[in-house]
């Protein structure tokens, strides 16, 4: 695939975002407030009856913690699957383990894929995936080390986040895989077994800096059988 200019980028990242406002993430008005512009403004950029600078653009995606990997399909990232794979569906992977007390992985400039199901892909919000950590048991049974997992990175998971489900979260550059729920000012963090690092119980997280803690909701989870005994 060619690297896109600017301006096809930004001509992703408007979709993107009218994407986020027709689901009900996020309103013009919103969007506004990040941009410090008024939503007419916003409003007309969005429309295509004005362009998004860079300043702008670079603020969205640092603010809503978009991926550029986000503005692309899985196919225009790594082509089509490979006959016989049409049930599959390639997602970037994040580069280093999850959880185990290891720095929060990065993603890679040129990230490695990993095809999983379609089904579990679905409609993501900039699906991405993520190996477990060989010392990673916070979540175990329901994830074991090694896992392949599945982060869907909506904004809006991201900020409504439900005890019942696991989230790969970032505190303090560590990452860890807890269930997490938001109470005023705090995000309240539980993990189901000890054995391995956990995040405190109690996080002071200012609403604005929510996305860069909450980076995924866990919504699939496999055994990768290439590190299987």
């Amino acid at each position: 695939m060619a690297t896109p200019g600017f301006g096809e980028l930004a001509s992703r990242l408007v979709r993107y975002l009218n994407e986020l406002v027709r689901r009900g993430e996020i309103s013009e008005r919103g969007l506004a407030r990040l941009a410090g512009y008024s939503q007419p403004h916003v409003h007309n950029v969005l429309h295509g009856r004005r362009a998004l600078n860079l300043e702008v653009a670079d603020r969205f995606l640092e603010t809503l913690g978009i991926s550029l990997t986000a503005l692309f399909t899985p196919d225009e990232m790594a082509g089509a699957p490979p006959a016989g794979l049409s049930g599959a569906r390639p997602v970037p992977l994040l580069q280093g383990p999850l959880g185990g007390g290891q720095p929060f992985p990065r993603e890679a400039a040129y990230p490695a894929v990993e095809l999983l199901p379609a089904r579990a892909v679905g409609d993501s919000v900039n699906p991405t995936a993520a190996l477990v950590s060989p010392d990673e048991r916070t979540a175990w049974p329901a994830l074991w080390p090694g896992d392949l997992v599945l982060l869907d990175r909506s904004p809006h998971l991201r900020r409504r986040p439900q005890l019942e489900s696991f989230y790969a979260i970032a505190w303090r550059d560590v990452g860890y895989i807890c269930r997490c729920h938001r109470i005023g000012d705090g995000l309240l963090t539980v993990v189901d077994s000890d054995g391995s690092p956990a995040p405190p119980p109690r996080l002071t997280v200012d609403p604005g800096e929510l996305l860069q803690v909450i980076r995924g909701k866990i919504v699939w989870a496999g055994r990768d059988l290439r590190s299987a005994p």
